[in-house]
């Protein structure tokens, strides 16, 4: 996911000791980010004819504060990192990421952001 990415380097560079995401254990999202990891975890939960398929989801930001305005209302994790940063860092890191979001755009207004998601879907056996 691009937007988390994204927001994990611009608060890399703009807070002293930033620690970005748990690793033991890493967040479920990331646990299950292989695709044959998720097919394993539903087999496992009892589902059949299990199948997984990767979609890309492509997000129109127009300025930094529109991206953690959807981070801070879509992901708890991130909504923490949002919420303890002082008016200089969060100036920073919008800064930063508009900088980021320009580039993308080639200095147009916003940029498309990308998210492959897997999804996975099996059934349950009759009883």
């Amino acid at each position: 996911m691009e937007f988390i990415g994204w927001t994990m380097g611009a608060l890399r560079a703009a807070v002293p000791g930033f620690v970005p995401l748990p690793t033991d254990p890493p967040p479920l999202p990331l646990r299950l980010a292989d695709p044959d990891r998720l097919t394993a975890e539903l087999r496992e939960a009892g589902l059949r004819d299990v199948t997984v398929r990767a979609e890309t989801l492509d997000t129109r930001f127009a300025s930094a504060t529109e991206l953690l305005d959807m981070l801070r209302s879509s992901n708890p994790i991130g909504a923490q990192w949002i919420a303890g940063l002082t008016e200089a860092q969060a100036a920073e890191v919008r800064q930063i990421l508009d900088g980021m979001l320009r580039e993308r755009s080639g200095d147009g207004p916003g940029a498309v952001l990308h998210a492959v998601l897997n999804i996975g879907t099996g059934t349950v056996p009759a009883p």
